[in-house]
């Protein structure tokens, strides 16, 4: 879940769910375009990755029952 803010009017959505494309060069979201402008979005939290999962010798990911 994401919010993203128009710069220009300040109009703001909530997304559950988006794609993230290139449009110019530029990382968009097709989903939130400002239709008063027509502009696109920008989002209000910094993306700070993915994660990264543990991983153990021999490439295997140590779950919850392996001890």
């Amino acid at each position: 879940m994401a919010k993203f803010t128009c710069k220009k009017c300040k109009n703001s959505i909530t997304l559950d769910e988006y794609t993230i494309s290139v449009n110019n060069g530029e990382l968009v979201v097709p989903q939130a375009f400002c239709k008063k402008c027509e502009e696109y979005m920008t989002e209000n939290d910094k993306f700070n990755g993915w994660g990264k999962a543990l991983m153990r010798p021999g490439g295997k990911v140590r779950g919850k029952n392996d001890y």
